[in-house]
């Protein structure tokens, strides 16, 4: 059963992950066509598929967030990110950017997060599995994972 659920974890990130990029490239397909072409959904199931089956894996990701001012600016924040996940109970996540930076690290009892340029940090006991841990974190805590859908909100500053 926890090895289902790892799998699950693993292709529910790698999924957010993929969905994100697919999201970007589809506003520009959308003139083309309407919906997803099926063998982009085979790829995406491969690749899903394949991360699901390793017990190790990382990421390097880099990231842009466009801020639209209601005036009808866009501002830019980029980030790098680095993400590490060993399986049954391991995860490392490394977030720097124009926003902030930050350290995420879970060892399977606890959840460690910092913020080295406000010098601020925090630890808390943690849920046993990675899934229980991702899902602890974000209705608890208010963290959503790296790469996550959630993640993206759409905001207008004035």
């Amino acid at each position: 059963m926890k090895s289902t659920n790892r799998r699950s974890l693993t292709a529910t990130l790698f999924q957010c992950c993929a969905v994100v990029a697919l999201t970007a490239l589809s506003v520009a397909a959308q003139a083309q066509s309407a919906g997803i072409a099926p063998e982009a959904k085979q790829i995406l199931k491969a690749s899903t598929d394949f991360l699901a089956s390793q017990q190790r894996f990382s990421t390097n990701t880099r990231n842009t967030l466009e801020v639209v001012l209601k005036s009808g600016q866009k501002i830019e924040f980029n980030s790098t990110g680095r993400q590490s996940v060993q399986r049954p109970n391991k995860l490392r996540s490394e977030r720097t950017g124009d926003i902030a930076s930050q350290l995420v690290v879970y060892d399977g009892k606890s959840l460690a997060v910092s913020n080295p340029q406000d010098n601020v940090y925090s630890q808390v006991a943690a849920p046993e599995t990675l899934e229980d841990m991702l899902e602890f974190a974000r209705n608890k805590l208010d963290i959503v994972a790296p790469a996550a859908t959630s993640s993206i909100r759409t905001r207008t500053t004035s």
